[in-house]
């Protein structure tokens, strides 16, 4: 009561927030962002050219694969950057890894198209008495796998530049993905 009184302030609780947590999180999350990249400049690019469609419905399956692995990370070390609030560069990088999920979903689609496993019946009454969609050609399935290829790199390459503008200096930068 006579500190109240007399003006005198308890000192407010310190915060474990700010670089150094940043670090640690970079340490738990760094090299799965950095596994993101080479899936999509080089496993994807891999599967794409050996046409390698049960790879790819696995790689991008919507729940336990591999780049659910990555994406996670992805959130997490985007979130690194707010405290108690989401900062203008946390959304942005959280905008680019929603742009990163739309295209794992739409592998998955391909993937599953490519497989016979996602071929639906095209019209009839309510799917019934319909005719099963036909699987794409190779040459339509390389082209649109390539065009979900690019969209997911550009949004790759825009988390990084988010990422590298004023990243903690004990933190590697994130590379670009050249096109």
């Amino acid at each position: 009561a006579f500190l109240a009184a007399s003006g005198v302030v308890a000192p407010e609780p310190a915060e474990a927030r700010g670089r150094s947590t940043q670090v640690a999180a970079w340490s738990r999350y760094g090299a799965r962002i950095q596994q993101m990249r080479s899936w999509l400049a080089g496993d994807l690019k891999a599967i794409i050219a050996s046409a390698d469609y049960e790879a790819l419905k696995v790689a991008t399956a919507p729940k336990k694969s591999v780049l659910t692995n990555y994406l996670g990370a992805m959130d997490l070390w985007a979130s690194s950057y707010s405290d108690a609030s989401p900062s203008p560069k946390t959304l942005r990088m959280l905008d680019d890894v929603v742009k990163l999920r739309q295209a794992q979903a739409e592998l998955n689609v391909l993937a599953l198209k490519a497989t016979g496993e996602g071929l639906k019946n095209q019209g009839g009454f309510f799917g019934l008495g319909g005719k099963k969609e036909e699987a794409p050609t190779p040459a339509e399935m390389k082209s649109l796998l390539a065009k979900v290829q690019k969209s997911a790199i550009e949004a790759y390459n825009d988390y990084a530049v988010v990422n590298n503008d004023g990243h903690p200096f004990e933190v590697d930068e994130l590379l670009e993905i050249s096109v």
